[in-house]
């Protein structure tokens, strides 16, 4: 398995509440139904918000990254360079027709589980 670089590009953190439940890192999250919260990209036509960096637990803030480079766990094998969504689990898989771009591989991944360096294509 590959190991991420270390991330050398200034980035944005934002605070979110978690809904629904505890929040892992490494994963894309979207708008929650309430002021500032947020809740696991559960679909790959979910708006991205960001990325979680730690756990958020449930009705608890936390910071997450909304801009920049971030480490996401991948759900598949993902090539150098592909453009990426969030499949069920809030994982990279490589993006698909018209579904969401999260943002951009810059490093592979040869299965599900691997971290992999995403810079974001965030629309806030």
């Amino acid at each position: 398995m590959p190991t991420p670089r270390v991330i050398d590009q200034p980035s944005c953190f934002r605070v979110g509440v978690a809904e629904g439940a505890d929040i892992v890192p490494k994963r894309f999250i979207k708008p929650g139904a309430a002021q500032d919260g947020v809740a696991i990209s559960s679909a790959n036509t979910d708006d991205v918000l960001g990325v979680t960096t730690e756990t958020i637990l449930l009705g608890k803030s936390q910071s997450y990254q909304s801009s920049g480079k971030a480490i996401v766990e991948s759900g598949a094998a993902v090539a150098l360079h592909a453009i990426v969504m969030p499949d069920a689990t809030g994982r990279a898989v490589t993006q698909t027709t018209t579904n969401t771009k999260a943002g951009r591989a810059m490093t592979a991944a040869t299965a599900a589980g691997q971290p992999i360096e995403v810079e974001l294509f965030t629309s806030r």
